[in-house]
């Protein structure tokens, strides 16, 4: 959803019709049209199990000597969202 978010916002400061983005994203037959879906959501991702899951994999992650760029910008990003911005 996070993903979702950031291209619909894309679209709009560019001028880009979202809906015509996601219609040519779900001419292939691969991409869920339930994914790329914002209409009834709140921006982000919520409830009890994305964000502690995700941020249980960014911790083993770090654990194990790794830093996981691109979770903790997905993270972040969702942060951002999800306090109205």
């Amino acid at each position: 959803m996070t993903f979702v978010n950031e291209l619909a916002r894309i679209c709009a400061v560019t001028g880009a019709d979202w809906e015509k983005v996601r219609a040519v994203w779900l001419a292939d037959k691969r991409v869920n049209p339930s994914y790329t879906s914002m209409e009834g959501f709140p921006p982000g991702f919520d409830g009890a199990c994305w964000p502690k899951d995700l941020a249980a994999l960014i911790a083993a992650s770090a654990d194990a000597g790794y830093e996981a760029v691109f979770l903790r910008a997905v993270s972040d990003a969702n942060d951002w969202f999800r306090e109205g911005n």
